[in-house]
């Protein structure tokens, strides 16, 4: 330990599982977090002391009790669990956080040595510790009785080689994690043996409000969205509102809205409508939902039927997230005030008939029917359109018709944009803070007690940074999500485009093809599926770094040799190229950017080599002044001189540069640009999460 690190001490049960998978997880916060030594606490559990209660019937916290009352004392500073193992919710005193490392989730078994299952007859014993592993022996072996089992994970082991048993169900996870991975008979599908959602991962719990941990949670979850569906129809969502759903991991969904929308969630859509007079989920459920799933780690949109602020309970669910500073935003949807008005053409502004109108609901919590009159529509909040120059004279009628001068106000600018701007101030300063920003961007003026209010945007590690991303428009949706799931506000300004130059494709005779970029990759595909080429009938595939394989695996192809580091030709060249034998035939595909040194040193290895250009890399001109930004984010070199050309070395003063790779960290050090944040990964959402990492660390620096 070096004098600037703080120890954390850390529980976690006693037993040689707990041990191992927990001292394997600090490794790896060790790594994302150098300022933190964490002290190992071994300590028994209810669980491990009493070897005889059935784990069918055992109490939710049997294995977190003793973890739980220590970190609530102020014992340890935080406990690491099995997942399942936790009772959800957890006590009121504690908060918690699934960790991303995550082992595999199917059961096993294993027999006793020489046995397999379908030896196992009525003679026979298999040891089970859940109902639920209980109901699949009784599906799977109906013939074959069950009897429950206790003990560690080599105390089971134990009583089967004793011969006590002749089959026992365990985790997988807890196998490999022990090393006893050659003790597996049989893999169980997870098909025919669901498990549960927490096998296999691991929890930290904390004192609730413990700010070092809330901090350090905000890097492994992602930020949740509040997505408005619109009004009846699903074409009346937002496009950022499918590109939410398309992404999510889980949905949580009102009453009121069209079904058809749910055929674009990538995962699980689950029903949390209420109606009037019908609630099927309390609200404070449903906020309770949305929090425990951001915490697993979960990619979450909530889905509120029109626009989630108006009449839509947002504020409740909004705090609850606020509260335990977890990032989110809010995906504005077209409300059913719009809906039955623009649409229909009872337009609530026609001019020489109405400049506006008054929007309130007939009724207060529960239901009950509240007092709409004259008094009431009178204490509601009032927005002001294309009012900022008149500012002063609506401010004085304002207050000639009695409202106080201390009554809140604030200006939206530029609403609903990547440079969207609030001041806030009273009826009595308002009109002076308007005439002192000046007139040249839009803005609603709102009065009103509403108008005190707004979101916290700081929770995450980026915590409303704004990010410029440069990449070309193909990677930059991927890249401004990831920017918003760590707390961010993305600025997508493509400074290239990348254009396939290459009309056909002949592969007939040929032993490699070399790809060293998710870029070329992609263009490759395009072609391959345009000119109907059968991929079955592909040769040996090279590419560089594991960004480039998970890319090439989205297409359902897997890399023949994958280069270990992804920064550059070198890597390919030291433990690529070797690879390729004398007279064998390669074609390297490359932007017309791209060096020549992977042909060249393929070349002197012997083999025969076509050094085709698939795509060009076109600088993209912009008049516009660089967008005022905290950090910037390069994913080539070509994006680095595509910057330079358009705004010059002094747009970077201020800004933290990240480079996606060793020699976009290198054309950026040529020009005199230093220090440059280098991507632990050569890809975008590694860029993003290495520059969220630094700035988390930063502020942890400032907490301990």
């Amino acid at each position: 330990m070096n004098e600037s690190q703080k120890v954390f001490r850390v529980g976690n049960r006693d037993s040689n599982l707990a041990v191992r998978q927990t001292a394997a997880a600090l490794a790896e916060l060790s790594a994302d977090f150098p300022l933190i030594q964490w002290e190992q606490i071994n300590m028994s559990s209810p669980g491990d002391r009493d070897r005889k209660m059935d784990l069918r019937v055992s109490p939710g916290d049997f294995f977190s009790k003793d973890l739980d009352e220590a970190v609530i004392r102020g014992d340890l500073d935080c406990a690491v669990h099995s997942a399942k193992d936790l009772e959800y919710p957890l006590r009121e005193e504690l908060d918690w956080f699934w960790l991303p490392w995550k082992a595999a989730r199917e059961d096993v078994l294993i027999c006793r040595e020489g046995m397999t299952p379908e030896e196992l007859d009525k003679n026979s014993l298999i040891g089970v510790s859940s109902e639920r592993r209980e109901a699949y022996c009784a599906r799977e072996f109906p013939q074959v009785p069950t009897a429950p089992i206790r003990g560690n994970i080599e105390m089971r082991l134990d009583q089967l080689d004793q011969g006590r048993y002749d089959m026992l169900i365990m985790a997988k996870a807890a196998l490999d994690r022990l090393d006893l991975s050659h003790r597996i008979t049989r893999i169980i599908p997870l098909e025919k043996l669901p498990a549960p959602e927490a096998q296999g991962i691991l929890a930290l719990s904390f004192r609730k409000g413990d700010e070092r941990f809330t901090a350090i949670r905000s890097l492994y979850i992602k930020a949740v969205r509040f997505v408005g569906s619109g009004p009846g129809s699903a074409s009346l969502c937002t496009l950022k509102g499918i590109e939410a759903l398309k992404n999510c991991d889980i949905c949580l969904y009102d009453s009121l809205l069209d079904q058809e929308l749910l055929s674009h969630v990538r995962g699980e859509a689950v029903y949390t409508g209420k109606r009037s007079g019908q609630h099927s989920f309390k609200q404070q459920k449903i906020t309770e939902m949305v929090s425990e799933y951001a915490r697993k780690g979960l990619k979450v949109v909530r889905l509120k039927g029109g626009d989630p602020g108006i009449f839509g309970r947002l504020a409740e669910e909004a705090e609850e997230l606020e509260s335990l500073k977890i990032p989110f935003l809010v995906i504005p949807g077209v409300s059913s005030l719009n809906a039955a008005t623009s649409a229909t053409g009872l337009l609530l502004t026609r001019r020489g008939v109405s400049r506006g109108y008054t929007a309130i609901s007939s009724r207060i919590e529960g239901g009950e029917i509240a007092d709409t009159g004259a008094s009431e529509r009178a204490r509601l909040p009032v927005i002001f359109f294309m009012s900022l120059k008149a500012s002063g004279s609506v401010v004085r009628n304002l207050l000639d018709e009695g409202r106080p001068g201390t009554e809140p106000a604030a200006v939206v600018y530029n609403a609903g944009s990547p440079d969207q701007t609030i001041i806030r101030g009273t009826l009595g300063d308002i009109a002076g803070k308007i005439d002192a920003r000046g007139y040249e961007s839009p803005g609603l003026l709102i009065t009103g007690e509403v108008a005190r209010y707004g979101f916290d945007t700081s929770s995450g590690p980026l915590g409303g940074k704004r990010i410029l991303l440069t990449c070309s428009e193909r990677l930059m949706e991927k890249a401004a999500l990831t920017v918003e799931d760590f707390g961010g506000i993305p600025l997508k300004q493509s400074l290239i485009r990348l254009d396939r130059s290459l009309p056909s494709l002949d592969l007939n005779d040929t032993d490699w093809i070399v790809l060293t970029s998710p870029g070329a990759i992609r263009h490759f595909m395009d072609l391959l599926r345009e000119t109907r080429q059968d991929i079955r009938k592909l040769p040996k595939i090279m590419v560089c770094g594991t960004p480039s394989a998970r890319t090439l695996e989205e297409y359902g192809l897997y890399a023949d040799f994958t280069a270990p580091s992804p920064f550059g030709a070198g890597s390919l060249i030291q433990s690529g190229v070797p690879v390729i034998r004398e007279g064998e035939r390669v074609i390297r595909f490359r932007s017309d950017r791209a060096g020549s040194e992977i042909t060249r040193a393929l070349e002197s290895r012997g083999a025969l080599v076509r050094d085709i250009i698939l795509y060009t890399n076109t600088t993209l001109k912009t008049s516009d002044a660089c967008p005022p930004c905290d950090a910037v984010i390069f994913a080539s070199s070509s994006a680095v001189t595509a910057f330079l050309e358009n705004w010059g070395l002094e747009a970077l003063n201020g800004k933290t540069p990240v480079a996606i790779g060793i020699p976009t960290e290198t054309a950026l050090k040529e020009k005199g640009v230093s220090p440059v944040l280098v991507s632990r990964e050569a890809s975008l959402p590694s860029s993003i999460e290495t520059l969220s990492g630094r700035w988390l660390n930063n502020k942890l620096k400032e907490i301990l």
